[in-house]
């Protein structure tokens, strides 16, 4: 009998864009498509654990709303950071909030620009307080030890530490120190974890990128927008390369949103929605085409996916 594929959701960060994953999510759920491990880096860690531990949509958002309502979600300082010029890699968000010269000394003398206890109140109101393997679906975050360069993808262990790990923007909050690591942002190195996933089996990958594209004519007025305008296009090229190795990329439409505007919380969700509904039909063409063997075996439940639906298009990373 030939083995089950292992299809695997990768979800990228990109702040609040990261929200366009609930979207994502939905409709997968609704459309009967199986998912067998989710991959998360930084926000899609957040949003990937609730999903893998409740496969409840509708609780997920309304936990989400209360957040967003309540005096921890004011108290992270995310709504101070939402500028009108934006700065998508982590040295240039810091960037933007020291050119304002508030932080300058600060920042010679601390690991992070806020208080890791805010992080870590948000994601305790979030995501209960349970072991990854505990999950109704394989689920793994993607964090970055600063001390070798290496990744660090937690399987095991608390569900709340892997995403506090897997979130820690560089800068903006200190390191977290476990079992010898610094630990920091996966996106640092994964900004969309495909290659993480790959290694833990993943036989068919979606990957969901939240990022925005690089911008053809940023403005460039000063040494500091030079500097991260040149880590900008290595993150952006390194990021293109390593999307490579999935199987279709679904993009939201989600470039032109401040990665701390989770006010559009809602608009972020059906922008996720409308990409999936449009990624469909090739979503199941790929699975039939790649597991036409194994798909006879499958459980008639699962076979049933493949029924067409109507769609116009899928997001593919460019050349």
């Amino acid at each position: 009998m030939a083995k089950k594929p292992v299809i695997a959701l990768v979800l990228g960060g990109g702040g609040a864009r990261g929200m366009a994953h609930i979207g994502v999510l939905k409709v997968l759920e609704d459309a009967g498509i199986p998912i067998d491990l989710i991959v998360g880096t930084s926000a899609g860690s957040l949003v990937g654990a609730m999903y893998a531990t409740s496969q409840n949509i509708p609780p997920m958002i309304q936990r989400f709303e209360e957040f967003l309502q309540s005096k921890i979600y004011n108290h992270t300082g995310l709504p101070k950071f939402l500028q009108k010029k934006d700065a998508e890699n982590f040295f240039g968000q810091v960037a933007t909030y020291l050119e304002k010269r508030i932080v300058i000394n600060l920042a010679y003398s601390r690991t992070g620009l806020l208080e890791r206890r805010r992080l870590r109140q948000a994601i305790e109101f979030l995501i209960d307080p349970v072991d990854i393997r505990e999950a109704k679906i394989a689920f793994a975050a993607v964090s970055v030890d600063l001390l070798s360069g290496k990744e660090v993808v937690f399987t095991e262990g608390s569900l709340q530490t892997a995403v506090e790990a897997s979130s820690s923007l560089p800068g903006f909050l200190p390191p977290l120190q476990q079992n010898s690591h610094s630990l920091v942002d996966g996106a640092v190195l994964h900004t969309v974890p495909v290659i993480p996933a790959k290694k833990l089996g993943a036989d068919f990958i979606i990957a969901v990128n939240v990022s925005q594209s690089l911008e053809e004519k940023p403005e460039l007025d000063n040494v500091i927008d030079i500097l991260f305008r040149a880590n900008s296009i290595t993150s952006h090229r390194y990021s293109r390369l390593q999307l490579r190795e999935a199987d279709l990329i679904i993009r939201p439409d989600v470039g032109s949103y401040h990665w701390s505007k989770f006010s559009s919380f809602h608009e972020l969700i059906e922008k996720g929605e409308d990409a999936t509904r449009k990624a469909l039909p090739v979503i199941r063409e790929k699975l039939r085409n790649r597991f036409q063997f194994g798909y006879r075996w499958w459980p008639r439940k699962e076979a049933t996916i493949w029924i067409d639906n109507k769609g116009v298009s899928v997001y593919k990373v460019e050349d």
